[in-house]
């Protein structure tokens, strides 16, 4: 199979709502996207557009509640990772799956490897 029919990242129907004032308040509303191995994505929009809680949502740093993910799936590998526990997740994030914040410089040291 090809890299385009098999991605490693594949996104679909994204939906996630936040608790404000007992209310849902959708943060992001049915965004897909798939990555192919070897690919870089770039996520770009106006502030408040749900560029970090979609990326978020997929590393599972949101909190349930206040977040809520009411649709769509996150595969990675073939694994949905919403279902996953700590133990699965840990050894995905940070070893197969990262995601590098809007300032790299903070966050990466120029000296080393992305890999070390």
């Amino acid at each position: 199979m090809s890299n385009a029919t098999n991605p490693i990242l594949k996104v679909d129907g994204l939906t996630v709502d936040f608790l404000s004032d007992d209310k849902p308040v959708r943060a992001v509303d049915d965004v897909s996207f798939h990555v192919s191995r070897g690919e870089t994505l770039v996520i770009l929009g106006e502030s408040g557009s749900g560029k970090s809680v979609s990326t978020s949502t997929v590393m599972d740093l949101i909190d349930c509640p206040p977040g809520d993910i009411v649709a769509g799936s996150c595969l990675f590998d073939g694994v949905e990772l919403s279902g996953l526990g700590a133990e699965a997740r840990r050894s995905i994030n940070g070893r197969r799956i990262a995601m590098i914040f809007q300032d790299p410089l903070a966050y990466l040291n120029p000296v080393y490897t992305v890999g070390r």
